[in-house]
């Protein structure tokens, strides 16, 4: 189990007993600002936070693999897929990432106010670049 803070931190839980005890495994200094949201995989941990950023760890070492930076506002919530991260922002933008590289795939706007959830799923046998071509304005 994994939470995030508006003390800025992540806290990274070890269950026990089919989730009846807990104790806190490891504490992450993740932000310079409130943790809004993050999501977890077999590889990572990603988070979002009133800094305007987005962190992808490791899930195992807890190294921080990317810093994600381009909204210019709190980045409220943040969906995961494989390598790829999307990102929802005050700023009213939401920005598809590839979390190995750090690279912003895309931009997608259209909301008049700052978007304050998202969710991410590609359904297979539907391919991302495919998905990405037919809805260029998401």
């Amino acid at each position: 189990m994994v939470t995030g803070s508006s003390d800025c931190s992540i806290i990274v839980w070890h269950l026990f007993a089919g989730g009846r005890r807990a104790e806190v495994s490891a504490i992450i200094g993740a932000h310079t600002a409130g943790v809004l949201d993050l999501r977890i995989d077999d590889k990572h941990i990603v988070s979002c936070s009133k800094d305007t950023l987005i962190r992808v760890w490791d899930r195992y070492s807890l190294e921080l693999l990317a810093t994600l930076e381009g909204h210019q506002g709190p980045v409220n919530a943040v969906g995961l897929q494989g390598n790829k991260v999307v990102s929802a922002s005050g700023d009213g933008k939401m920005m598809m990432w590839d979390i190995t590289t750090g690279e912003r795939l895309k931009t997608f706007e259209g909301h008049d106010r700052g978007l304050a959830c998202i969710e991410f799923k590609v359904r297979p046998p539907l391919s991302l670049a495919l998905f990405l071509d037919r809805n260029p304005t998401l």
